[in-house]
């Protein structure tokens, strides 16, 4: 029996690129069934250039209510559909792409999504594609897919083939969400169902300046960063709430580790989690339940993966953490772990990765910011932490075992 995908096209003022989007979806080696594209209420030339395409798509206009609202009046519409295929008004498909990711699905029927990966681009030029950079995919080793995507969202909506009845079964895009409606429905959608990971690159994704988000909330490109972590602090809260500690066991096998450990590494994990997406109170209240569970269970050491959840947590802050409410009492809380043996080995792991920016600056002939780096482990746990770390990294590299 065959199966029918939508794609879906939300769209608000990108007849810019609109068009390149759709093309790249027409000449796919396996053709959609149906594309429907949904105008979000668009002032510019977005009308024009999706009825261009005449009997090609299937075109709806609404007044602007944001990307959410016309993805669940699109999901409405494909009441065919077997799978759903999400794609962005200003990408690229390669491609075999729907093919690869209809294959995946066709062939692992316990599957409820397939999904691969992307490279950056900056525009289509006389010659093609033109600016074409590969993205860094730095995913932990041996995490579940859900766990993984609540550390990093890797998955991104069009490298991503989910099957309608699993959209249907967890609901609605979250309308409260301006961004990071993607990202929310993801981890809805990993919670429950598995999926299959596709080798090979589906899709190109765009980098330029255009405004991003709603008619009533414009976002300058140079915010964007900004205001998608505000928005996932709105859903991170609820999850934090809402799920029990175990639910951030950083591994899908976890049935022989026992308990006081699997509790141990489940707070590091949430502790991570909530510091990367700058929830800095909860982030410190489960460093330190961490570090009294470590005590009590008589923890001595850290294995590789405790090392690389802590590690992950101020990856991505090494020139310092942001001025963002909490922040305060998460460096205290990281100074409170040099009160205790296994404490000290969890504050060295947190900036396990420092060192290797300080050298990479120094050598890069960046001595302002190796010193921003050497501020930002001062705060942390001062200049000794840092030659704690050193030694530690050294001893690792030798033996590999346990520090």
């Amino acid at each position: 029996m065959s199966t029918r995908t939508t794609v879906i096209i939300p769209t608000f003022n990108r007849a810019e690129y609109l068009g390149d989007a759709i093309r790249s979806l027409l000449n796919q080696t396996v053709r959609p069934d149906e594309i429907i594209i949904v105008n979000d209420g668009s002032t510019d030339r977005t009308e024009e250039v999706a009825l261009g395409f005449g009997s090609e798509v299937k075109y709806v206009k609404k007044s602007n209510g944001g990307k959410s609202s016309a993805l669940n009046l699109a999901m409405r519409m494909a009441t065919d559909a077997d799978y759903i295929w999400i794609f962005d008004d200003d990408d690229l498909a390669l491609p075999d792409a729907l093919e690869k990711l209809k294959n995946a699905l066709d062939s692992n029927p316990e599957a409820s999504f397939s999904y691969g990966w992307f490279d950056f681009f900056s525009k289509v030029g006389p010659e093609g594609v033109e600016g074409r950079e590969p993205v860094f995919r730095n995913i932990i080793s041996g995490q579940g897919t859900y766990c993984a995507l609540m550390t990093k969202c890797f998955i991104i909506q069009p490298g991503l083939l989910v099957r309608k009845s699993c959209y249907d079964a967890v609901g609605d895009f979250n309308e409260r969400l301006i961004r990071s409606q993607d990202y929310e429905m993801i981890l809805r959608i990993s919670r429950t169902y598995s999926g299959v990971q596709v080798p090979g690159l589906m899709f190109l994704h765009r980098v330029h300046d255009g405004v991003r988000g709603s008619q009533n909330l414009q976002i300058e490109s140079s915010e964007k960063e900004k205001t998608w972590r505000e928005f996932d602090r709105v859903f991170f809260k609820e999850i934090y709430l809402s799920h029990d500690v175990f639910e951030f066991f950083p591994s899908e096998e976890g049935s022989g580790i026992r308990s006081g450990l699997k509790r141990f590494r489940s707070l590091l994990q949430r502790s991570a989690v909530m510091a990367r997406k700058g929830l800095w109170t909860y982030a410190a209240d489960d460093l330190i339940s961490a570090m009294n569970v470590a005590k009590a269970e008589r923890i001595q050491a850290l294995e590789a993966m405790d090392r690389d959840i802590l590690s992950s947590s101020l990856e991505e802050y090494a020139f310092g953490l942001p001025a963002e409410a909490g922040t305060s009492l998460y460096i205290s809380a990281c100074n409170t772990l040099l009160d205790s043996s296994i404490g000290k080995k969890m504050a060295s792991a947190l900036i396990w990765s420092y060192p290797y920016h300080v050298k990479r600056e120094l050598l890069g002939k960046r001595p302002m910011a190796a010193f921003n780096v050497l501020r930002a482990t001062a705060r942390i746990g001062g200049v000794p932490l840092l030659i704690r770390t050193l030694f530690e990294k050294k001893i690792y590299k030798v033996s590999n075992a346990p520090i």
